[in-house]
């Protein structure tokens, strides 16, 4: 009783202790009441009144603790979002020091990967050698973010906006970044293994030296992109638009080009050993001796390349 008391505010605890009173005045009174037939109906009601009151006051309590536990948690709820909503205008901070301690809370809280971060705006935030590994930032602005060496394998990018960011040497792989917008993105040195990422937007994204094994590239828009030395060993680049894109010494040993368009593209030096070339478009693409064809041949002025972009009949 001294602790529903204490929860109590001032008027429920007055009710309260008025009902108690009252339950005690009744039973006491009907037990001191004469025996005669009078006082014997006076003490019948006095006795069903007390009892009643004793009820009323059970169902107080009750209802006081019910309304209590509700509040607490409504209260808990509004300071949760409080929270959350302090941590993630930190996030985006332009001063690092600011910025990274509310990751680390955010994780702790687990609100990096349950979709609080879903179209949050984070123009600018400087978030460099943060840990955003498996992170919801799907539908995102990250616009000029500083995104440089920070794990974010396993984040769900869907759709983000990352014109501009500068993702150099971050990790990337696993990370879904399907339809996300990376045009003018610094992704040099970036580990974009088995990242899937069709119809994303990478014009004219820095991609030199970027690890992109096995990444699921199909319809998506390089187009004068930049990917010198990069490694592309078994990505799926089907029907993406690559023109004029540099793959000035890249790694494209397994790679499916079919259907891609490489017009103008820079291919000297690249290494297509097994790649496959069916339906890609590559009037003016540049070669040079060093390139090595899907044959392991070497390019010279006189290669047909036809051979690797026509499909072939099976009777030949």
């Amino acid at each position: 009783m001294i602790t529903v008391l204490k929860n109590l505010d001032a008027t429920s605890r007055n009710v309260l202790l008025i009902l108690v009173g009252v339950a005690l005045v009744t039973s006491v009174s009907s037990s001191l009441i004469g025996n005669t037939e009078a006082s014997s109906w006076w003490e019948g009601w006095l006795q069903n009144f007390s009892t009643e009151v004793f009820g009323a006051v059970m169902t107080f309590i009750l209802f006081e603790q019910i309304i209590g536990k509700r509040q607490d948690q409504q209260e808990k709820s509004q300071a949760q979002d409080t929270l959350k909503q302090r941590l993630t205008r930190q996030m985006g901070s332009q001063e690092s020091s600011v910025a990274l301690p509310a990751v680390e809370e955010l994780r702790a809280h687990g609100w990096l990967m349950d979709g609080s971060l879903q179209q949050i705006s984070l123009v600018g935030a400087q978030l460099k050698d943060s840990n955003l590994g498996g992170a919801n930032f799907a539908g995102a602005i990250l616009r000029r973010a500083d995104l440089s060496d920070v794990n974010l394998g396993d984040a769900n990018l869907q759709g983000a906006i990352l014109t501009g960011a500068n993702l150099s040497g971050s990790r990337l792989d696993f990370a879904n970044l399907s339809e996300a917008d990376l045009e003018g993105a610094q992704l040099q040195d970036t580990a974009l293994v088995r990242t899937i990422m069709p119809r994303a937007k990478l014009t004219g994204a820095n991609l030199q030296q970027a690890n992109l094994e096995g990444t699921v590239l199909t319809h998506a828009n390089l187009m004068d992109a930049d990917l010198t030395d990069a490694r592309l060993l078994g990505a799926d680049l089907q029907h993406a638009d690559l023109r004029g894109v540099t793959l000035t010494g890249a790694k494209l040993w397994g790679t499916q080009l079919d259907g891609a368009d490489l017009s103008h593209a820079n291919l000297k030096g690249a290494y297509l050993r097994r790649a496959t070339l069916i339906g890609a478009v590559l009037t003016n693409a540049q070669f040079d001796e060093t390139t090595i064809l899907p044959d392991d041949t070497n390019w010279t002025p006189d290669t047909n390349m036809t051979q690797f972009t026509e499909t072939k009949n099976e009777n030949e």
